[in-house]
């Protein structure tokens, strides 16, 4: 008898539906993921799964998700690839000065070994020069630059976001990225972190954090993994909050 050719599976297609802004805050729907691994040859199913907000601040919101795992023989839908920044333009107003070249180093790690994210704090940039016209916020409010590295697990379809990000510092609300310089970051050459890493995937560069109060003395970095419910299972990964202590 001639020899079947094997076939390469396919992993399970997550889509994701993001809802919802929070005062105070920014916050969306999260992912639901679903297990890389393919379902048996010549059969189709279809899955279901609900995913919970991220926000650590006073009102909530929930998102959900639907996912489709087809036939392994069949074609292999597009990557999804990681979501990048917006554009700068080269009309970004000036900065009140010029940007650091000198760094803090961190080399700090958050690992998520239920799903095998990995997040590496590597350089800080403290006190960075506001827009001009800015001084009103200035006055208050710090701008604080870290250097990550995300690398999402391959086991499920789990994707990390920048948003999912925020800075403690005993203020009322978390301390959430903020794009206000990322025009002019851009234009200088530093390479801004995605808004969006998938699995399989990882990215290297730069968020910036509007920070309250302006020369804290206590800085914690959350990252908070959303609910994550794995597709055709009944496995569920609750909402977690990994903390890293980065100043004081």
């Amino acid at each position: 008898m001639p020899r079947r050719r094997a076939t390469t599976a396919a992993p399970v297609v997550v889509t994701v539906l993001t809802v919802g802004l929070l005062v105070g805050g920014c916050s969306t729907g999260s992912p639901t993921a679903a297990p890389t691994t393919a379902t048996t040859a010549n059969a189709t199913a279809t899955v279901t799964e609900s995913a919970t907000a991220t926000s650590t601040d006073s009102s909530a919101a929930t998102a959900t998700a639907t996912s489709t795992a087809t036939d392994p023989a069949a074609p292999v839908p597009t990557a999804r690839t990681a979501t990048p920044p917006p554009a700068p333009t080269a009309t970004a107003p000036p900065l009140t000065a010029a940007l650091p070249t000198e760094f803090t180093p961190m080399g700090q790690v958050i690992k998520d070994d239920s799903l095998g994210h990995e997040i590496t704090v590597l350089r800080m940039a403290r006190g960075l020069p506001w827009p001009v016209g800015s001084s009103g916020q200035s006055a208050a409010f710090e701008l604080l630059a870290l250097e990550l590295r995300l690398t999402p697990g391959t086991k499920y379809t789990a994707t990390l976001r920048e948003l999912d990000f925020a800075l403690i510092t005993g203020s009322q609300y978390p301390n959430r990225p903020d794009p206000l310089i990322d025009a002019q970051l851009a234009l200088a050459g530093w390479a801004l972190l995605p808004t969006e890493v998938p699995a399989g995937q990882n990215a290297t560069g730069w968020v910036v954090f509007k920070v309250d109060p302006k020369a804290a003395t206590s800085i914690r970095l959350d990252y908070t993994r959303p609910e994550i419910s794995v597709a055709g299972s009944r496995t569920r990964f609750p909402k977690k909050v990994f903390s890293l202590q980065i100043v004081g």
